[in-house]
């Protein structure tokens, strides 16, 4: 090419930088960027005809007999947030031209520090907390919730977001548990050359639930004068996550947390003879559900009961 380079060309660029195409998830943009390629694709000799197809666009230029020659450009986007800083930087939020034919960063993990492989090393290594850091006689849960990552499959996401829930009955094992999440999570980043320290934070904390001695025994003494003794039985602690612990160790008020069964009694009696009580399902199940009558009835009295 003779001569300065050309500003129209340039500024198609820039253009369709700024004006992103979400082909991944919707199409848009094709007539700005037809208008924007159009004086790239008639600058020169010969002529020049554009269509306009459901995502691109074609242009033809005639320069008399001979072979016909195909030239194919991308310019679909990645679902990456641009934070280049640039004047013209894209101006759709959660995408951006960050590909090969913009210097493609999927395709050199070998430049980069894979947070997905540091996400599943972590997760892999956090389950020994329980198993191999908490004595048998103890108690503690450690769940992964959630793990989250990318957008696309030959995208390289710049972050992994981890989500757990620890559980315990003891201040003691949960400080032990939660020191050893935060140095296995720290330890990862470090083995795994990550630039910068990972973020940890909170996102809830509940008090463990503690029936207060004096009112536990007035609401058990209530609900089995109303119900007999053989509907009312004592449930051993459980490792569900609760919030009504607040009453009791944040504002001092005699608290008591019951249950009310809703399970079918011939099929809790049936699962229970054939030892498969296990897989009955329970609350956070997609097939939980509790039978109308009597639970809704029982649940009720049980209130009623224990309010007089």
């Amino acid at each position: 090419m003779s001569g300065p380079f050309p500003a129209a060309i340039l500024d198609a660029r820039r253009g369709v930088h700024i004006l992103v195409e979400r082909l991944e998830v919707v199409e848009h943009g094709i007539d700005a960027a037809e208008d924007l390629l159009a004086p790239s694709i008639s600058h020169g000799s010969g002529t020049r005809s554009s269509r306009r197809r459901t995502t691109g666009v074609v242009g033809l230029l005639r320069n008399g007999d001979g072979p016909t020659v195909m030239l194919r450009a991308d310019m679909d986007a990645l679902l990456v947030q641009e934070q280049t800083g640039l004047e013209y930087a894209s101006t759709a939020d959660g995408a951006m031209h960050a590909c090969g034919h913009d210097m493609h960063v999927g395709s050199m993990p070998e430049a980069s520090v894979d947070p997905v492989v540091m996400a599943a090393a972590t997760v892999l290594r956090l389950q020994t907390i329980v198993s191999r850091g908490v004595a048998p006689a103890q108690s503690a849960v450690a769940t992964i919730g959630a793990l989250q990552a990318g957008t696309k499959e030959n995208v390289i996401p710049d972050e992994a977001v981890i989500k757990l829930n620890v559980r315990t009955f003891d201040e003691g094992v949960r400080t032990h548990v939660l020191d050893a999440i935060r140095r296995i999570v720290e330890a990862e980043s470090q083995a795994s050359g990550a630039p910068r320290a990972p973020e940890i934070a909170a996102l809830d904390h509940y008090q463990l639930v503690r029936n207060d001695p004096g009112a536990a025994t007035r609401v058990r003494t209530a609900v089995r004068t109303h119900f007999g003794d053989d509907r009312v039985v004592d449930i051993p602690p459980i490792s569900a996550s609760e919030d009504f612990g607040s009453f009791g160790s944040e504002r001092h008020a005699p608290s008591v947390f019951w249950t009310v069964g809703g399970t079918d009694p011939d099929t809790y009696r049936q699962a229970k003879d054939a030892r498969r009580l296990a897989e009955l399902p329970t609350n956070h199940n997609p097939r939980f559900a509790p039978v109308i009558h009597p639970t809704l009835e029982t649940g009720v009295e049980t209130l009623l009961a224990a309010a007089c």
